[in-house]
């Protein structure tokens, strides 16, 4: 009977030596570590644009494509040593593409209070935007706010929208066009 130690070294030379089914254990059996390892060393400006998932699956690739590279007999550590490595760089990497994206949100502290990503460098992302645009629905009337989340986010058409809410297509989308503009007219109030 094989013990941990040798069962782990074993698995590394069959995933080394191109074995799929040991190269997917072996993935099973570090992508925890591994994301916490990510996780820990993402900053807020980073995870605005990356997922850690992401970046482990990324490295997770790269490292099995090479694992032959590694010393015969190589232990457990040594992977997640190379795995760790691979991953620094990766995050450096991609930190350096997304520097050239700093400056603040595009939507002010003041228009998105609650949301911990505005404060953080970067121009408006699609998160900043649904939330951004979640707070102007709230301050719509109810039949409105209804049509802007069908249409306007939910990508219904006019005649699904009008089928769900019980009205004519016509009614939704003079509904939808008059809550455009007062978003309009608010989103300009609030830059004065």
């Amino acid at each position: 009977m094989l013990t941990e130690g040798h069962a782990s070294e074993d698995l590394i030379r069959r995933a080394s030596g191109g074995d799929r089914d040991a190269q997917n254990e072996l993935c099973e059996k570090l992508q925890h570590r591994l994301r916490r390892h990510v996780v820990g060393r993402m900053g807020p400006k980073l995870r605005r644009w990356v997922e850690a998932d992401d970046v482990v699956q990324r490295v997770l690739v790269e490292v099995m494509d090479r694992l032959c590279t590694l010393p015969a007999g190589s232990a457990e550590d040594a992977v997640l040593r190379r795995l760790f490595t691979v991953a620094n760089w990766r995050l450096r990497d991609l930190a350096r593409h997304h520097q050239r994206d700093a400056g603040e949100s595009a939507f002010g502290d003041e228009l998105l209070p609650a949301i911990p990503s505005a404060a953080t460098m970067g121009t408006l992302t699609r998160r900043d935007a649904r939330t951004a645009l979640e707070q102007f629905i709230t301050c719509l009337p109810a039949d409105y706010a209804a049509v802007v989340r069908l249409c306007g986010m939910q990508g219904h058409s006019f005649e699904e929208a009008a089928e769900k809410l019980g009205s004519t297509a016509e009614a939704v989308r003079k509904r939808y066009e008059r809550a455009r503009r007062r978003l309009t007219e608010r989103a300009a109030a609030r830059r004065r």
